[in-house]
């Protein structure tokens, strides 16, 4: 369904990159930077004020909204850290960990778990469809599991409405954005990659996508063949 999507803004000059998770401590702000290992690094002068070794790529950070949490997806687990202590803590799930999200009010974390890595080779190999992966939704309050359903194999971000009871999920693949509801029910979905001249979607990079305050509206950063593109999509009318 496409009548949500409402224009494509031009973008002259997009550029795709992890942003740093932000915190603000009680001497000033502070960016947490990651690649195999988490650093602090402190806004006003530049500085590396912390250090947390961790062997394992990770793949996104996302703090609670007080602060007093950090949720790491990495390549062989979720993980959760202690701010104040810079200290893992908890583990969500032993799982690899692709995409995280936290709720507003912090009782929930949505998390993507791509499909088993030797099946997804054996799958490569042989020219056949990649296991799918799964969206997992956790309570921050009893550190735990409440449920688990499939998504599409090469999802890479989630994201959760302001309001809580929406769950957005990026497909590459088929250029869309999945809308769930925190129970798993599939309410929508939304093609975001431009249509070419014969009204078909082109093939497109997506990037991550974007939830306003509101959460009437998202962005996606799409690049295609002909330059590179901002999806916006309407929500305000999403199921």
């Amino acid at each position: 369904m496409n009548s949500k999507l409402l224009s494509f803004v031009l973008a002259g000059a997009l550029v795709l990159c992890a942003s740093p998770a932000l915190a603000s401590g009680t001497t000033g702000a502070t960016a947490w930077v990651s690649s195999n290992h988490i650093q602090v690094i402190d806004i006003d002068n530049g500085s590396v004020v912390g250090r947390l070794p961790l062997r394992e790529f990770i793949h996104e950070m996302q703090f609670s909204g007080t602060g007093d949490r950090l949720y790491v997806g990495t390549s062989q687990a979720l993980r959760v850290v202690d701010p104040e202590q810079m200290a893992f803590t908890a583990v969500l799930s032993a799982r690899r960990t692709k995409a995280v999200a936290v709720s507003n009010d912090g009782d929930q974390v949505f998390a993507i778990h791509p499909g088993d890595p030797d099946l997804s080779q054996q799958a490569r190999k042989a020219g056949t469809p990649l296991p799918l992966a799964t969206l997992t939704h956790y309570s921050t309050e009893t550190m735990s599991e409440n449920r688990s359903w499939q998504v599409p194999a090469m999802s890479f971000d989630v994201a959760i409405s302001p309001a809580g009871d929406r769950v957005f999920v990026l497909d590459p693949t088929a250029g869309q954005v999945q809308i769930y509801s925190p129970t798993g029910d599939l309410l929508d979905k939304v093609t975001v990659a431009p249509p070419d001249a014969n009204g078909r979607p082109q093939q497109a990079m997506l990037g991550w996508m974007a939830v306003s305050p509101d959460g009437q509206s998202m962005v996606v950063p799409v690049t295609v063949a002909t330059g590179a593109v901002l999806a916006r999509v309407d929500l305000s009318s999403s199921p």
